[in-house]
């Protein structure tokens, strides 16, 4: 089974930000025209944790609550160079209300059930007043479910790399990032599979994206042609859009920027049935989670969260289970309103996983079975076994019941070799039985140019399964409206993206019937959205009409996780 493990990153991959403090969110954009200006040459500003630059005085660190269940984090730059900071996992703030711990995350929030508790930065001397609270900051800021005003746009293009098993396909895309200017800074998602981003130089409100160049991937090989053949072998993937990665931001020397962060309870529900948040304007003080929590189980979760930027209401469970000590049936009566019988399902698998003491496995599988003795299926069961297939590992086995939340794909080859059918199904919304996702049949063989009929090769049929099963979990449609005020009258256009599979969508790519090559594909990092959730970004005019979104929404690539 492949694996990839989110959690677990290099220092080099998090001095360049792995994981996205996800805000309303702004379009980063960037021309191909403009990569050939790239300075290759331009070095990367020093990079710190928020905790070693407080330490060390290279920063000032102030933190205050929203009134909801964000805190605004004001960092200065206390020095006469420019730094990169980065936020670590496992950040604890505390406050009068209570505590909480930085995480960083992404969309699928908890709805209308407020902020979740006190929290604090200033001077990590102590968490004061902890009152058995805790809490972890979320990374986000604003950033409900609906009404979160993104501002994205889809024109322009940046480069997302993901190169094929037989070589490697430059896409030129649009890379939208899900953070607000001048907040939090996700700009290396292409850390997780040892690529840079090709020196960018975004700005974004002072952060910049760097130069960090194509890191020695090598760019020999085929290509795929047109939309064709998104693998990925960075993290030995089909279709698979590359992971964000801890967050970072950009300082200039004397700079002071205001850094919005989302919060999760440690402290289970109030006394009046509800969820603490910090009073707006409540100074809050942080420290690292290991310098105030003996439990390992607690620590270990709130950093694996916060490095895998969970949605919310799944985070909050699983602390609200392992540091408040609340069992299931409390907290399914405790979450009603704002979790999911999915969320549930999300969190219980975690804690299982992490009761048993697998701290390295995927919660996320594919189970993919090839049925047939002949070397087709054989070739078929190799590329499953050794490459993820949507950003999910993949076992050769599919269990009478699911064993956590799951897709599972049954293949099955006829006699002669000339067609595949494929059978998707996937666990319900408790994760306690397989439900249908519908079936499709692939071609095994084409004719060249000549009439002959030439066998398919593995690879290229794994990659169109993977991008047909991509059709059944995820569905994306424009919506278009014509808003009149006193002085004009305006069309806006909005991407609505529907999770239906029982996993967390973390990042997509898509393009539209219009595009005339792979360079006009959108990508979209850092979504976390949460199973059976619906996200609406808004999207700029032109981009919709240049690539036909408003006829048809092609997907092309997404990343898929459990916790």
């Amino acid at each position: 089974m492949t694996s990839r493990f989110r959690f677990a990153a290099s220092a080099g991959a998090a001095l360049l930000s792995l994981f996205l403090l996800a805000c309303p969110a702004s379009l980063l954009a960037q021309s191909a025209r403009d990569d050939k200006a790239n300075d290759k040459t331009k070095t990367e500003p020093p990079a710190i944790t928020l905790v070693e630059g407080v330490r060390n005085g290279a920063i000032a660190v102030r933190a205050v609550g929203n009134g909801d269940s964000t805190m605004t984090v004001t960092v200065t730059n206390r020095t006469n160079r420019q730094l990169r900071i980065v936020l670590p996992p496992g950040l604890i703030a505390s406050g009068a209300t209570g505590q909480f711990g930085g995480m960083g995350g992404g969309f699928g929030g908890m709805g209308g059930m407020g902020g979740m508790g006190g929290m604090g930065m200033g001077g990590f001397g102590g968490m004061g007043g902890m009152g058995g609270m805790g809490g972890m900051g979320m990374g986000m800021g604003g950033m409900g479910m609906g009404g979160m005003g993104m501002g994205m746009g889809m024109g322009g293009n940046t480069m997302l790399v993901t190169p094929p098993t037989m070589g490697m396909m430059m896409l030129t895309q649009i890379i939208m990032f899900l953070v607000e200017p001048g907040t939090w800074d996700p700009s290396s998602m292409m850390m997780g599979m040892g690529m840079g981003m090709g020196g960018m130089g975004m700005g974004m409100g002072g952060m910049g994206m760097g130069g960090m160049g194509m890191g020695g991937m090598g760019m020999g090989g085929m290509g795929m042609g047109g939309m064709g053949g998104m693998f990925s072998v960075g993290t030995g993937g089909f279709r698979t859009v590359p992971s964000t990665g801890l967050p970072v931001a950009d300082l200039k020397p004397g700079q002071s920027r205001e850094l919005a962060t989302r919060l999760v309870s440690l402290n289970g529900v109030n006394a009046q049935g509800g969820i603490d948040v910090p009073v707006k304007g409540e100074a809050l003080s942080l420290q690292m989670i290991d310098e105030v929590q003996n439990d390992a189980k607690v620590t270990y979760a709130l950093k694996r969260l916060a490095a895998m930027k969970a949605p919310q209401a799944a985070a909050t469970l699983v602390m609200w289970r392992l540091s408040a000590g609340m069992d299931w049936t409390s907290l399914e009566h405790a979450s009603k309103g704002w979790a999911t019988p999915a969320d549930l399902a999300l969190a219980k698998a975690f804690c299982r996983r992490l009761d048993s003491g697998d701290l390295e496995g995927e919660g996320g599988l594919l189970h993919v079975v090839v049925t047939g003795d002949s070397p087709r299926a054989a070739e078929l069961r190799e590329q499953f076994s050794k490459n993820l297939i949507l950003g999910l590992p993949t076992v050769a086995e599919i269990p009478a019941k699911p064993e956590g939340p799951s897709v599972a794909v049954e293949v099955t080859l006829d006699a002669a070799n000339t067609e595949a059918t494929v059978h998707v199904k996937a666990s319900n919304d408790d994760a306690s039985a397989w439900v249908p996702m519908g079936k499709f049949t692939l071609p095994l063989n084409e004719t060249d140019e000549a009439g002959a009929t030439l066998p398919i090769k593995a690879p290229l049929l794994v990659d169109t399964l993977s991008e047909r099963l991509l059709d059944r979990l995820v569905r994306v449609s424009v919506v278009k409206q014509v808003k009149t005020t006193v002085v004009d009258r305006k069309t806006v256009y909005s991407l609505k993206i529907e999770n239906a599979s029982p996993l967390i969508l973390n990042g997509l790519a898509l393009t539209g019937p219009k595009a005339k090559e792979a360079r006009d594909a959108s990508a979209f990092a850092g979504i976390n959205l949460a199973p059976k959730r619906t996200l609406t970004l808004p999207v700029k005019s032109a981009g919709v009409l240049r690539l036909g979104l408003m006829d048809s929404v092609r997907l092309l690539a997404a990343d898929f996780s459990a916790l």
